[in-house]
């Protein structure tokens, strides 16, 4: 193996660590994004049960009430409800976009993996070749020296 080759073998190495590095800050960024959207959803958890709570006090309990005191109770429910609907709307999105986001980190664990792998393998080669050549030389340099040893007797 020459110059030329060995220093394509490192280029392909350190081609393969930067590319791991790259993965792994783009994981960091994705896991940094899926605890953001999880902190959302449990605040939006967090209100929705407050919204349950003030839905259960504006129930009427043996109370007696006017028809316009019910006529604002129903709309104070109906736009507590509302409200609720609307968090779940909120929650049901964001559970989507944690779904698109766990996929996209499995993808790129999965490519992470795999340069890993190719990394290793170019290692594993350029380590082979370092042998054969440190061989080689050790087989040149007994021959040289059976040489001059037989040179030497005559």
């Amino acid at each position: 193996m020459n110059a030329l080759q060995r220093q394509k073998i490192g280029l392909m190495i350190r081609h393969a660590e930067q590319a791991q590095q790259r993965v792994a800050q783009r994981l960091a960024q994705q896991k940094r994004e899926h605890d953001a959207l999880q902190g959302a959803i449990g605040g939006l958890s967090l209100q929705w049960r407050e919204i349950e709570r003030l839905l259960q006090s504006q129930k009427l309990a043996d109370r007696v009430v006017d028809r316009a005191g019910l006529f604002m109770l129903q709309q104070r429910q109906a736009v507590l409800r509302q409200q609720q609907y609307q968090l779940n709307f909120e929650r049901d999105r964001l559970r989507e976009e944690i779904e698109a986001l766990e996929k996209t980190q499995h993808a790129a664990r999965i490519e992470l993996l795999d340069l890993k792998r190719k990394q290793e393998k170019f290692s594993h080669w350029a380590g082979v070749q370092k042998r054969r050549r440190m061989l080689q030389g050790l087989q040149r340099e007994e021959s040289e020296s059976e040489e001059r040893a037989v040179s030497y007797c005559l």
